[in-house]
Protein backbone atom coordinates (compact mmCIF):
# COMPACT_ATOMS: atom_id res chain seq x y z
CA UNK A 1 0.00 0.00 0.00
CA UNK A 2 2.85 2.16 0.72
CA UNK A 3 4.48 1.14 -2.73
CA UNK A 4 1.03 2.46 -4.21
CA UNK A 5 1.13 5.31 -2.99
CA UNK A 6 4.41 6.46 -3.26
CA UNK A 7 4.31 5.39 -7.04
CA UNK A 8 0.56 7.32 -7.62
CA UNK A 9 2.75 10.30 -5.87
CA UNK A 10 5.85 9.87 -8.04
CA UNK A 11 3.30 9.82 -11.19
CA UNK A 12 1.37 13.14 -10.12
CA UNK A 13 5.05 14.73 -9.40
CA UNK A 14 6.54 13.90 -12.55
CA UNK A 15 3.25 14.76 -14.52
CA UNK A 16 3.15 18.28 -12.45
CA UNK A 17 6.96 18.58 -12.86
CA UNK A 18 6.30 17.48 -17.12
CA UNK A 19 3.38 20.17 -17.64
CA UNK A 20 5.62 22.45 -15.40
CA UNK A 21 9.07 22.36 -18.01
CA UNK A 22 6.65 22.13 -21.04
CA UNK A 23 5.25 26.05 -19.92
CA UNK A 24 8.50 26.78 -19.25
CA UNK A 25 9.55 25.70 -22.63
CA UNK A 26 6.65 27.20 -24.25
CA UNK A 27 7.26 30.76 -22.44
CA UNK A 28 10.94 30.69 -23.21
CA UNK A 29 10.74 29.98 -26.95
CA UNK A 30 6.75 31.51 -27.85
CA UNK A 31 8.98 35.47 -28.24
CA UNK A 32 11.29 33.76 -30.46
CA UNK A 33 8.42 33.16 -33.11
CA UNK A 34 7.14 36.65 -32.42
Amino acid sequence: MTSTASTASFRTGFSFANKASTLAILAATTPAFW
